[in-house]
């Protein structure tokens, strides 16, 4: 069993109630991102986490402090953090979404996280940025009040952080690239969790329960957050009720609720007493699934709500351990009206300062959408409804993250071509949006990287209105840098005529991801006080990997305290032009290659590859001797020959890379000049006859939708001759060794854990073994020499 400690409650006393104590205090911490074998539901796997923790490291500050954190990344995925609902005044260098804020960490780098978090009180959380890696990175983020300051509600005996999640018996990158070459929705999680442990209604995970200890009569607060990638959550503990007292570190009214609703993102603040006679209580969580017709785990999740006076737990905690706990009553799966009277009783503490005048009105519409398949796409690539492939949008535009740049970045340097400023304000054509007959012309948005522009103190308006383009769904919506005051909510179509009587200016709650309710629709308002581009995006982390996303771009306003930061030294910067790597690197150490040849193939293959960086484009390297760039791209390349000898050419390459996305393509050329034949010893022999050099050319065509996808690779005859016979089979013969030429079409649309496919073919110097077993041998060097072409390229 999990048994959450105590330790908290002195923490908490101890900074609330010491006069003495420090203020504006500055944390340091430092996370290593890597890998960990963790076991779940009876199988083990191999997942990133911080600090090989599972959830990840929990943070306690005060309000006024500071954190600096470094982020070491030692796993094999580009990776950054983001704080999430933190503001990041002037900061915003620090949020942490890849190519929004910041180029991502890459394999082997590092970079310091600094920020200040003012004016915010109760649950944040931190979680990875890239991929989906925060389906174990992340950890939670608790903001006390102020040194020798107090909470609005009656002190509590401890704070217990809940984090719920998602666990899935594969590797969730894996999962979400598979998602991406077939164009389907990805597979859903096997398990939700509590604190990372599935609980007791899952196969094998009873021993490692988390288990949350409670004194008869003592008030605890829970700081639920959740953490799932995919899925709205309902909360509750058997025979308890919970008093609400904060949401997304901001007050409210108290009010008193027997289940807990959060989608993906939300934090809740919650009193709950020891009022029960003493015994062993489940906490449970399932989900709250709002679409219809799409899968989701219908399973539950559970932690214990143990009293320490139970009978099964006098004289210690393994004494009558078998004790069943007792089981909560769990809403329906599609509970929309109990996730629908939660919502409505958030009220903050006191009178809002909610803008009453605006500058700025927007109507964004949001929702999924159908993409038809490409001419050039197979079946198997647009595994969508009706062979089509999904995507989502806002405003009818799928948003595309850049790859060469980050957005700030772009804006802060003045880079042209990265981002337009031409996000609409209202959807290009309106329509019945909750309507159940749309066009199907509807369906196929535009993808972009559009933002749009604010200036510095407007006033703003968001209507978010859900579709049902595909299908209506409650879809949680989180904006970076800002709190936001939901001033309405509903269903249907947003109505100004008559809807705007509904308005709460008074006492609207301040969060920073609303649950826009399935057919309906949500009103938030907010002044732009913080300068930076800050994306606002769905938390459901399979739509933002559709473009289910947008991009607001606040300009400086006068003076060093409205203007951005500078960017810090260590930021992780271009290379070349882009945030990724194109390199080309060839081995010479011919013996190894030989005496140890499966060793080294593998060696071999990790070093010769061609990285595209994290979404493959906008990058052009030409690297050409021979023509005005006067790079000098010479290299060494080693090939065996039979009887011990081997030779070395040098290379001459010109490498063009370009495209983003749907449409990528590489161009690699390489020349091969004369050989020169050394001995195994490295002495070099003089040629005795004239030798004809080799020229190879290999053309590789790369079809991508966000790197995942078919891959093409054509290979000319490549041709060594000595004098000797020319084989008709491709061989030629040299000094009695054959070297293998082929005139093959390789096609790879099958991508494995790390890579689109393999893209380049090496065959063995035995040229009998490989004729006479070919398929087997092929496939043995292909796993091993391999260009890395998948979503998070390994450098």
């Amino acid at each position: 069993m999990k048994i959450i400690k105590n330790f908290f409650c002195f923490i908490s006393f101890a900074v609330l109630f010491n006069p003495m104590a420090e203020a504006n205090k500055a944390h340091h911490h430092e996370f290593i991102i890597q890998a960990t074998k963790m076991k779940r539901l009876c199988e083990t796997h191999n997942s990133i986490t911080v600090n090989g923790i599972f959830p990840g490291p929990q943070l306690v500050i005060n309000n006024g402090d500071t954190l600096v954190v470094k982020v070491i990344n030692r796993a094999r995925y580009n990776v950054t953090i983001h704080w999430h609902g933190v503001r990041q005044m002037r900061t915003g260098w620090a949020d942490g979404p890849e190519f929004v804020t910041q180029c991502p960490i890459r394999p082997g780098s590092s970079y310091i996280y600094r920020f200040t978090i003012q004016g915010q009180e109760g649950t944040l959380w931190w979680h990875a940025h890239s991929s989906w890696l925060r389906a174990t990175v992340y950890g939670s983020l608790l903001v006390l009040p102020p040194a020798g300051s107090s909470y609005p509600f009656p002190t509590p005996h401890r704070n217990v952080p809940l984090l719920l999640g998602e666990w899935w018996d594969a590797n969730p990158v894996d999962v979400l690239r598979e998602s991406i070459r077939t164009g389907a929705a990805p597979n859903i999680s096997d398990a939700y969790t509590i604190d990372g442990q599935p609980g007791d209604l899952y196969k094998c995970s009873s021993q490692d329960t988390t288990i949350v200890p409670i004194n008869v009569g003592e008030t605890i607060l829970l700081r639920v957050i959740n953490s799932a990638l995919n899925q709205p959550l309902f909360f509750t503990v058997a025979n308890h009720k919970f008093t609400v007292v904060g949401a997304d570190a901001s007050y409210l009214k108290p009010f008193t609720t027997n289940v807990i609703v959060l989608g993906p993102g939300q934090t809740t603040d919650a009193l709950i007493t020891g009022d029960q006679p003493p015994n062993r209580y489940y906490m449970a969580a399932r989900a709250y699934q709002s679409a219809q017709n799409v899968p989701f785990g219908n399973t539950t999740t559970t932690a214990i709500l143990q009293y320490k006076s139970a009978p099964c737990c006098i004289g210690g905690a393994k004494k009558g351990i078998s004790i069943k706990p007792i089981m909560p009553l769990l809403p329906a799966y599609n509970d929309t009206n109990t996730v629908t009277r939660f919502s409505q009783s958030f009220k903050s503490l006191r009178k809002a300062e909610v803008p009453t005048e605006l500058d700025e009105n927007l109507f964004i519409t949001i929702g999924l959408g159908l993409n038809n398949c490409p001419k050039n796409f197979r079946s198997r690539r647009c595994q969508g409804l009706n062979g089509t492939r999904f995507t989502a949008s806002m405003n009818n535009v799928s948003f595309a993250l850049p790859s060469n740049y980050s957005l700030l970045q772009a804006h802060h340097h003045s880079i042209p071509g990265v981002f337009t400023t031409d996000f609409p304000a209202k959807p290009p054509v309106k329509f019945d949006y909750t309507g159940s007959n749309i066009s199907r012309s509807l369906y196929q948005p535009d993808r972009g990287t559009k933002l749009y522009k604010l200036k510095y103190g407007s006033r703003v308006q968001i209507v978010l209105q859900d579709t049902g383009i595909v299908t209506p769904e409650n879809h949680p919506i989180h904006l970076h840098g800002y709190d936001f005051y939901i001033v309405a909510e509903g269903f249907g179509n947003f109505n100004p005529k008559k809807d705007i009587a509904k308005f709460n200016l008074e006492d609207p709650p301040l969060r920073n991801t609303v649950g826009v309710p399935v057919n309906g629709w949500a009103v938030i308002r907010f002044v732009a006080d913080n300068p930076g581009v800050w994306i606002m995006h769905c938390h459901l982390d399979a739509h933002i990997s559709w473009g289910l996303a947008m991009a607001f771009l606040v300009e400086n306003g006068k003076g060093l305290l409205e203007t951005i930061e500078e960017p810090p030294a260590d930021l992780p910067r271009v290379n070349q032009e882009a945030c990724g790597v194109v390199e080309t690197m060839w081995t010479q150490d011919a013996e190894l290659a030989w005496d140890k040849l499966e060793e080294q193939v593998y060696t071999v293959a990790k070093r010769q590859e061609i990285n595209l960086g994290s979404k493959t484009g906008h990058l052009s390297y030409w690297c050409d001797p021979e023509g005005e760039d006067g790079h000098d791209c010479s290299m060494q390349k080693t090939i065996m020959l039979k009887d011990g000898r081997y030779g070395q050419w040098k290379v001459r390459m010109k490498l063009l890379v370009r495209g983003i996305n749907d449409d990528a393509w590489i161009t690699v050329k390489t020349r091969w000049e004369e050989p020169t034949i050394f001995t195994a010893e490295g002495k070099k022999l003089k040629p005795k006859e004239p030798r004809q050099g080799v020229i190879r050319e290999v053309v590789q065509q790369m079809l991508c939708n966000q790197a995942g996808g078919e891959v093409m690779t054509f290979w000319s005859k490549e041709c060594i001759s000595r004098g000797g016979e020319e084989h008709g089979d491709g061989r030629s013969e040299v000094d009695g060794a054959y070297l293998v030429g082929e005139k093959s079409i390789s096609i790879v649309e099958d991508e494995d854990s790390e890579a689109c496919g393999v893209v380049e073919t090496m065959w063995t110097q035995d040229a009998e073994l490989a004729w006479d077993k070919l398929e087997e041998q092929v496939y043995t060097v292909e796993k091993r020499q391999e260009i890395n072409l998948g979503s998070k390229f390994m450098p």
